[in-house]
């Protein structure tokens, strides 16, 4: 019975997907334990898919032998397979990479400790991952998550496409997000601000799936995202990076670090810009968001006479998200006909600022104190209903880090 349900299976895919094969095989660590890792490949369009914990997994394509597979996962050395006539892969064992493993860490502890000595168990995402992850290419932090096992990004709205993140079936509101350890994200930005947190401003991600509310409170009970902001010293002195896709979605990043007397800084700024009707379903709603957004961010470090440099940061948010209609989205009506009760679109226009930072205390004992303001304000329309909102966070915490011996309070 098994072998004539196969062979059934097997005639309909053949007569459904034409040229199409089916690449598998296993991804494992040097233990022979499954890697949920990324496999991907482009071949005139993007293919990509994620194996399952035990590392199997099935790719639908229609690659032909000598294209490139490329496998990835945190902590370990990117593979590149060369896709022979077998399109059975077998196993692949992926190498541990001892740059990231011995790289430090600071959410687990709120101090810096190396990620092979940290008594929490933190997943990271460098900047070398968000660069070469092709789906996440000059784009925000939600799409970078699909890197992460665990983390999914949940549509809230099948219209204006906002998202949100969910760690381990939780929602959004659950997971804390801090930028540079400091929590800055309530329940309305975590459904809109993240969006404005875009890649080219990420050193790297620091990711704990679990419960953490005793270091960072009550919205951590799914999990912490602290996104680790790039440093004036170590960034490159220009970095400019472009990117379309089939849909003319454009975004665009520019930055640059500078020095002022003793002190170092970096500003960045992204642009993105998506203004084309699609409709391949024919449902006369627009399949891909519209939107004009824009991203500035500032960071210093100060130089003092006690050691560790004050940090400084500012970044502003807006967004002219909208959908619908062919009608309302054209030549940017929705800007005029906001609210008509004949042709509906929805439009979200939103802006946000934040400030943040740490001050060093000057003490011999290692004492700072860790800030943040921020103001969300947003004027929303879902056809003809509109809503406003704002959101003002202000967030004070004094940190005292003291060593007994060998011991540390």
């Amino acid at each position: 019975m098994r072998v004539i349900i196969t062979a059934i299976l097997t005639l309909c895919y053949t007569s459904i997907m034409h040229s199409q094969s089916i690449i598998s095989g296993q991804i494992v660590d040097a233990n022979q334990q499954g890697i949920p890792a990324s496999i991907s490949a482009i071949n005139n369009d993007e293919i990509y898919t994620e194996a399952d914990f035990d590392g199997r997994f099935a790719l639908q394509s229609n690659l032909q032998e000598g294209d490139t597979i490329i496998v990835e996962y945190i902590s370990y050395k990117t593979d590149t397979i060369i896709l022979t006539n077998n399109y059975n892969l077998g196993t692949v064992q992926l190498k541990e990479d001892a740059a990231e493993i011995e790289q430090l860490v600071v959410t687990g502890t709120k101090k810096a400790t190396y990620l092979s000595k940290s008594p929490v168990k933190v997943e990271v995402i460098t900047k070398e991952h968000l660069k070469n992850f092709q789906p996440s290419a000059s784009s925000n932090i939600v799409k970078a998550m699909e890197l992460v096992s665990g983390i999914e990004e949940v549509v809230g709205c099948g219209v204006c496409y906002t998202n949100s993140l969910q760690v381990n079936g939780l929602p959004g509101q659950y997971t804390a997000v801090l930028i540079d350890g400091v929590p800055m994200y309530g329940n309305l930005a975590a459904v809109y601000g993240l969006n404005g947190i875009a890649s080219s401003m990420i050193e790297r991600v620091e990711v704990i799936k679990g419960p953490n509310s005793t270091l960072y409170g009550s919205e951590a009970m799914a999990g912490v995202i602290n996104i680790i902001t790039k440093y004036p010293s170590e960034s490159d002195k220009l970095q400019f990076g472009t990117y379309i896709n089939t849909h003319l979605e454009s975004s665009t990043y520019l930055s640059t670090d500078f020095k002022a007397g003793k002190h170092k800084g970096i500003i960045g700024v992204d642009y993105t810009y998506s203004n084309r009707f699609v409709d391949e379903n024919d449902d006369l709603f627009s399949d891909e968001v519209l939107m004009d957004k824009v991203g500035i961010f500032n960071k210093w470090l100060l130089n003092n006479k006690h050691g560790e440099p004050h940090s400084l940061m500012a970044k502003y948010y807006g967004e002219d998200r909208r959908n619908g209609v062919k009608e309302y989205v054209k030549n940017r009506n929705h800007k005029n006909i906001r609210g008509n009760d004949s042709i509906y679109g929805e439009s979200i226009y939103t802006h946000r600022g934040e400030l943040y930072g740490r001050y060093n205390l000057p003490t011999k004992e290692q004492m700072s104190f860790d800030y943040a303001l921020s103001g969300h304000w947003q004027d929303s329309y879902y056809g003809a209903n509109n809503y406003t909102a704002e959101q003002y966070i202000g967030y004070l915490t004094y940190n005292w880090f003291k060593t007994i011996q060998q011991h540390e309070l």
